[in-house]
């Protein structure tokens, strides 16, 4: 996806004891069934900031998916391991904001938020289509210390989006938040996992509810902070008398 704002967040203690309760709430067993054996082959690594091996990999899919042909995508795939011996067999997927912020990138910080969910369940971080490592669509940033009304106007500009759209290595029509939600969805099979916990932050949780809406017989619990509700629509105002301000 085209990357958008990336929102700071702060998550409190309260959150994380909230997040907890949600997870374990319910009874640990998901079926009586057995889940399918993997289809991906992750190996040994390590997590900045993580004090235990982590397992990471990919796994391909057809960018578009209507047609299943063409072009295959690897999707980033990195999974903490629960550290308690009672491993419950329903994971945690998470779901990261900005739109565009990879979800790889907050491994360590989500692990370190959810200690004692991290004991009994895994921890699953795959990098939608179009962000972090699997096959990224990224346009040129400014440098900080650009004065802030170039920030504004250049990120904005129909002529920016044309340029950042002509360099991309993709056909942007299939990097969309439905077809990246249907994405996890096959990381999902392909995992072995039968129903999973989908933990969404800020406009994460718009993708872990569509998610939800489209996958409802996968998901086991959901979990959200800073909500974006999905049928929320921004109401933008002009940005001119800003920029009038900034100018002088």
């Amino acid at each position: 996806m085209l990357p958008g704002c990336r929102e700071g967040r702060a998550i409190n203690l309260g959150v994380a004891v909230a997040l907890m309760l949600a997870f374990t709430g319910c009874s640990g067993a998901t079926s009586s069934s057995h889940p399918a054996p993997p289809r991906v082959q992750l190996a040994s690594c390590s997590v900045e900031g993580v004090a235990r091996a982590a397992l990471c990999g990919s796994y391909e899919v057809w960018e578009n998916r209507a047609s299943a042909r063409g072009r295959r995508i690897p999707l980033n795939i990195v999974v903490i391991p629960a550290a308690g011996r009672d491993r419950q067999k329903d994971p945690v997927y998470y779901f990261d904001g900005g739109p565009g912020v990879a979800a790889t990138s907050s491994a360590r910080r989500i692990s370190a938020l959810l200690p004692l969910v991290s004991q009994s369940r895994d921890l699953v971080f795959v990098d939608l289509r179009g962000t972090g490592r699997s096959h990224p669509l990224n346009c040129a940033v400014l440098p900080d210390d650009a004065p802030l009304p170039r920030h504004l106007d250049e990120f904005l500009s129909d002529d920016y989006v044309r340029e950042c759209l002509a360099r991309q290595d993709a056909d942007v029509r299939f990097y969309t938040q439905p077809i990246a939600v249907d994405d996890i969805n096959e990381v999902r099979a392909a995992l072995g996992h039968e129903r999973i916990n989908v933990f969404g932050a800020s406009a994460g949780s718009r993708q872990a509810q569509l998610y939800m809406r489209r996958h409802p017989s996968s998901v086991r619990s959901a979990s959200f902070t800073a909500f974006s509700p999905w049928m929320r629509r921004c109401r933008c105002r002009s940005l001119a008398p800003w920029m009038e301000v900034f100018a002088h």
